[in-house]
């Protein structure tokens, strides 16, 4: 006999699933919209960049050069398949439905942890975040990998309640795809691992259980490995790493690295030739400005977090000062709104940070991910466009940060992650 509390449960389950479903498709049609009405060409180089190389996928299968992950382009070559005669809108409506499912991820991953109020509203603010609108009509990786990490994550924290097998292959295999997109993400599956022996109190117990995850992650990793020795006769992920560490390093105005002479010097070397040319130049600048390079981070944490992102619109895209400066202050009004929106989402994840600071083993997974880009970013180049796709975990704990507002305001119990350390037996 299935008790009537049972019942209750299964139905008010399937009423809050049909809700998110329906929260996702408005997030989509709102993408889609933007992405049909805002069909500006590439603006920046990056954005260049990353097209070229899917038009030489889809040409003959070769990248041509070694400075970008294959992951991303292969993602945008494979949109521009299915629409040869309008490339780039395929591109952005792709883009508007993955971007449009992470309310579902998000519930999916926060109900779990943070009940369903909690939940509910971090997919309300994955749906509506500004940000993924702007990045869903960008030809930059940022919106695949924002889609990539919020899958695998839902993906992982499902395992202290039943580790499925089919389950840890899939999230092995995105997690794979990601780092084949963007290479700083290869150690992420094992601290994702050390978050989950944390939560199990047990190394056995997790190595046994996540050996499926890491079996599928080497597996597409190797895939895309292999690719790439098939066309450049070496084994590599990205060639950029130099170059980040030489422009991470770089004592002077980042925006003149350009014309800089090693820049310029290394332009002629082969790309592995290049990539240990400029790794040894930045050591060196380590090595000869300490001081500036700390200083050059500390900015870098600042640039990473604090950001409006309006500079992803068509006609937002100047700085605050410059826009104060042509007079546009209805313009300025508006990034500063987005600036606002964003600030007052950390100040929220703060908030929801401290208040399940005793339950922080069941939620450590969800930490991962951001405190290891952040920390990446801090010490390497930054960019607030990095941010993006960890923010789904942070709206997470936004909406924590929410809700426990709300119930402290009203009196309520304090709505605290739940204890899953013991969850599997």
């Amino acid at each position: 006999m299935v008790s009537e509390a049972a019942v209750k449960e299964r139905s008010s389950s399937r009423s809050w699933l049909r809700l998110i479903l329906l929260l996702c498709l408005l997030s989509i049609g709102l993408k889609v919209l933007y992405a049909t009405l805002v069909l500006q060409q590439a603006s920046s180089a990056d954005e260049g960049d990353y097209l070229a190389l899917a038009r030489n996928l889809q040409h003959d299968g070769t990248l041509g050069t070694t400075l970008r992950g294959v992951g991303y382009p292969a993602f945008l070559a494979l949109l521009m398949s299915i629409s040869p005669g309008r490339p780039l809108l395929a591109i952005r409506l792709g883009q508007a439905v993955l971007l449009g499912l992470l309310p579902l991820f998000v519930w999916r991953t926060a109900e779990p942890l943070f009940g369903r109020s909690a939940a509910g509203a971090a997919a309300i603010l994955a749906a509506f975040y500004p940000p993924f609108l702007f990045y869903s009509g960008k030809f930059l990786s940022e919106s695949f990998l924002t889609f990539l990490l919020a899958w695998a994550l839902m993906l992982c924290v499902a395992f202290p309640q039943q580790v499925r097998a089919s389950a840890a292959v899939a999230a092995g295999a995105v997690l794979a795809v990601a780092t084949l997109t963007r290479a700083e993400f290869l150690p992420l599956p094992f601290l994702l691992a050390a978050a989950l022996a944390l939560c199990w109190r047990g190394l056995r117990l997790t190595l046994r259980r996540t050996g499926p995850l890491f079996l599928a992650f080497f597996i597409v990793l190797g895939l895309g490995l292999a690719r790439n020795y098939a066309e450049f006769r070496r084994f590599y992920l990205a060639t950029d790493f130099g170059q980040t560490l030489w422009l991470s390093t770089y004592p002077e105005d980042w925006q003149e690295w350009r014309e800089h002479e090693t820049m310029k010097r290394t332009q002629v070397l082969s790309p592995w030739e290049r990539d240990r040319a400029l790794a040894v130049a930045g050591l060196r600048n380590l090595r000869d400005y300490p001081g500036t390079y700390l200083l050059m981070s500390a900015k870098r944490f600042f640039r990473f977090w604090i950001g409006s992102h309006s500079n992803m619109v068509a006609g937002l895209e100047r700085s605050f000062t410059q826009t104060w400066r042509d007079g546009h202050y209805l313009r300025l009004l508006i990034k500063g709104m987005l600036l606002g929106i964003n600030l007052f989402l950390l100040a929220l994840a703060g908030v929801g940070l401290v208040a399940g600071r005793g339950a922080w083993r069941t939620w450590l997974i969800l930490a991962v991910p951001f405190a290891y880009t952040a920390l990446v970013h801090t010490f390497l180049f930054s960019t607030s466009r990095y941010q993006i796709p960890i923010m789904p975990q942070v709206l997470m704990f936004s909406a924590l940060g929410m809700v426990t507002c709300y119930r402290y305001v009203r009196r309520a119990p304090a709505v605290l992650p739940r204890d899953r350390s013991k969850a599997v037996p």
